[in-house]
């Protein structure tokens, strides 16, 4: 995003944005009620110069500060976005709502703002350590140089980024059509180089794009984007122990806050984004998507998902655990995720297998019919759990004559612990989808494990 530097006069400051940003980071550590956010900030670099960041910004993981922007903050004000970047840091935003970028970055950066004002607030009421930025100059003199909106209390970024979709869709008030009839196309994020940022997005209604000029900070979520489903996870994994330990040092002391900070080691990578990096990881070669065609099954969701086109990959096998202990359900909301992405990436068939302690029954999809499945399929059997009955059948009846990707597999994961050469050496990768009444301690020798919700 591009931000207007001017908009706040110069305060002339006697110490430099450096040390003024050291300053604050020390002040948090010495002051009981933002102790944790002085700890956490202590996991990762904190980066400050002029070809940085335009204002303040995260990936997650290290912070950046402009220090032309530093210096028109004044001390309350400079805490209020350090504890906000922090923040982003502590609810795994750029990590958990990554698919949300993926979809319209302008609209999710403003979501999660919305949420962490909105704490930030609940956290220092009185404003006696820090306060939101406003405005000192300009058309919106006096007003928050923030994000913050009542409406929004008590929702995660999901909820207010659907509803955030739904005023973009709504004409402006006084009639007229939606952004985007501007110079910019309705696009205000510019990166250094005044070149729209990655990310979806597009035209945009005059409301949304006034409100986004409010933003005082960005997300950088290209570098998690590049990481892969086990990069991630081993990513969120080392900010709980960070927010942990954040936790410990914070003590007592923090108050109500306390349980809120509990509340975040709690907040989980969706299971289906999770399920869509294993499948686009084995996906090589295509990195081509096209809108010409769109996933019907979405049209009443408002969500344009492209089809990927260029080189096909080979075969998936989805193979069904139908031992009796995984719902109906389950299975619809498995296969319906399932659907969404092998349209996007395209593979040449899928092989949906439904087994218990052999396979019953074996449905056959190409592209023409990928969302198709969860209405015409029909699952078959009942009875004991023996996964290994899916590689005998993959080796012997699939793979002989096509290239399989990789496997996926739904079930209760109530099984034995299997023979170290129980499953051979395996070409392919596998994922293992555990239903939510499964086993949560199930660790197989083979795959990956992700856990529905």
């Amino acid at each position: 995003m591009t931000y207007d530097l001017n908009i706040t006069h110069n305060l002339n400051h006697r110490f430099t944005a450096e040390q003024r940003v050291q300053r604050t980071h020390v002040t948090m550590m010495d002051t009981n009620e933002l102790r944790f956010f002085g700890a956490l900030s202590l996991y990762g670099d904190i980066d400050i110069g002029t070809d940085a960041t335009a204002t303040a910004s995260t990936n997650g993981i290290d912070t950046k500060f402009n220090p032309d922007f530093v210096q028109t903050l004044d001390d309350k004000e400079l805490m209020f976005v350090a504890a906000h970047e922090q923040l982003h840091k502590a609810y795994k935003h750029l990590i958990v709502w990554k698919h949300l970028r993926d979809e319209d970055a302008l609209l999710a950066n403003m979501a999660c703002d919305y949420v962490i004002n909105l704490k930030l607030q609940d956290i220092d009421p009185k404003g006696r350590f820090m306060k939101m930025p406003v405005f000192r100059d300009g058309e919106n003199k006096g007003e928050p140089y923030g994000l913050i909106d009542e409406a929004y209390r008590d929702m995660n970024s999901q909820q207010v980024f659907d509803i955030l979709k739904k005023i973009n869709k709504q004409p402006p008030k006084g009639g007229g059509g939606g952004g985007g009839d501007d110079d910019s196309n309705g696009d205000v994020r510019k990166d250094k180089a005044g070149d729209p940022p990655q990310g979806g997005g597009g035209g945009y209604t005059k409301e949304i794009l006034k409100e986004a000029e409010k933003m005082h900070d960005d997300h950088d979520y290209d570098e998690q984007g590049e990481k892969s489903v086990e990069e991630l996870e081993e990513v969120a994994q080392e900010l709980d122990r960070a927010i942990r330990q954040s936790i410990e040092v914070a003590g007592d002391d923090a108050g109500g806050f306390i349980t809120n900070l509990k509340e975040m080691l709690e907040v989980k990578t969706p299971w289906e984004e999770l399920l869509r990096d294993f499948i686009t990881s084995v996906s090589k070669g295509n990195d081509i998507t096209s809108y010409r065609r769109y996933n019907k099954r979405l049209i009443g969701s408002d969500i344009l998902m492209p089809h990927t086109i260029g080189e096909s990959i080979g075969d998936i096998v989805v193979a069904i655990d139908t031992s009796g202990s995984i719902s109906q359900k389950v299975i619809d909301q498995f296969l319906s995720e399932v659907a969404v992405i092998v349209e996007d990436v395209a593979p040449e068939n899928v092989h949906l297998l439904y087994w218990d302690t052999q396979v019953a029954s074996h449905e056959k999809y190409d592209e023409n019919d990928y969302d198709t499945i969860v209405d015409v399929t029909k699952p078959c059997g009942g009875g004991g759990t023996d996964p290994f009955c899916v590689v005998e059948y993959v080796e012997n009846n699939i793979s002989m004559d096509s290239t399989v990707e990789c496997v996926l597999l739904l079930t209760d994961a109530w099984v034995g612990q299997l023979p170290e050469d129980a499953w051979g050496q395996l070409e392919y990768p596998v994922l293992w989808a555990v239903c939510p009444d499964g086993n949560s301690r199930f660790n197989p020798r083979v795959g990956q494990v992700i856990h529905l919700d």
